[in-house]
């Protein structure tokens, strides 16, 4: 099902989370930077078990834009600390596909103390390695076929573009994970 919606205010700007599934939080944090939450879905049935709380970043799905435009890794690590905030979660288990993971490994090397446990999905260590071949998405598909390619259409029509385009503008050379990583505490789950 769709779940609730719930909606925080941070800095005077809404954000929103949908709700889905029963059990203990489990804090997702989608792709892009630019993708709602809802296209996790279920994370493969993991709502059997946990609540998903999945955020739609600055600007996309129902979460509003922020004033200033920006859209960079520490631009999401502060909104996600402060949805913790309003949340009342100390502690956290945190997810993170691709770009999410990003900021999540991020967030638990900067706030080892409220992170309880860190899953990262397809997310790479440093963005421009200079050895990646180029071929963007579809090198996320184990087979790039008709139904791939549909999947993926369907997806970046939910793309708030404005984020990507800064990221893409002003972090994407310099996004390296890779000194961030010995400070983790969390027991941390690396799906690939």
């Amino acid at each position: 099902g769709c779940g609730m919606a719930d909606e925080v205010l941070i800095y005077g700007r809404r954000v929103s989370l949908s709700r889905i599934g029963e059990g203990p939080p489990l804090v997702c944090l989608p792709g892009g930077p630019g993708f709602p939450g809802a296209h996790l879905g279920e994370l493969g049935g993991v709502t059997r078990s946990r609540t998903l709380l999945r955020l739609d970043w600055r600007g996309a799905g129902d979460s509003e834009a922020p004033a200033d435009g920006r859209h960079g890794v520490a631009d999401y690590v502060a909104d996600l600390a402060a949805v913790q905030d309003r949340l009342g979660l100390a502690r956290m288990d945190l997810f993170g596909h691709s770009f999410g993971g990003i900021a999540a490994a991020t967030y638990a090397a900067h706030h080892p103390e409220r992170v309880a446990r860190l899953v990262l999905d397809g997310t790479p260590d440093r963005l421009d390695d200079g050895r990646t071949p180029s071929g963007g998405a579809p090198g996320y598909f184990a087979t790039w076929d008709d139904a791939a390619q549909g999947y993926l259409e369907g997806i970046m029509a939910t793309l708030y573009s404005p984020a990507a385009e800064w990221f893409q503008a002003n972090e994407f050379a310099a996004c390296d994970l890779r000194p961030l990583l010995p400070q983790i505490q969390a027991p941390t789950f690396v799906l690939t």
